[in-house]
């Protein structure tokens, strides 16, 4: 597959955060699959890590959500586990909306 660059279709992207220089939040990093193992996330996740180091107070905490399989890399990116969120996923089911509301009749007028 190869990666190619759409016009508004982002190839890598992210957030970081200042909290007045004195905490750092990055997280939301992702890269287009088919774009992966180039290169390109990994120039843009250290240019995001060292603005956000610049836009912090020396010595200022940087939090980061990331995935499992990344923690190899974040720890080459000087970032250490300081503790495990387990995220799960389902489905819902509909329910009509006077079930919701607990309506059985709805009159206009």
């Amino acid at each position: 597959m190869s990666c190619r660059i759409y016009l508004l279709s982002p190839i890598p992207g992210g957030a970081i955060i200042s909290y007045g220089g004195a905490f750092g939040f990055t997280g939301f990093f992702i890269v287009t699959p088919a774009c992966r193992g180039r290169g390109i996330g990994r120039k843009l996740w250290y240019l995001r890590r060292d603005t956000l180091l610049k836009r912090l107070h020396p010595g200022a905490a940087i939090g980061m959500d990331g995935v499992v399989a990344m923690q190899p890399f974040y720890n080459r990116g000087g970032f250490a586990l300081s503790f495990r969120d387990l995220r799960y996923e389902g489905f819902g089911t509909s329910l009509p909306m006077e079930k919701i509301y607990g309506i059985t009749t709805f009159q206009l007028g």
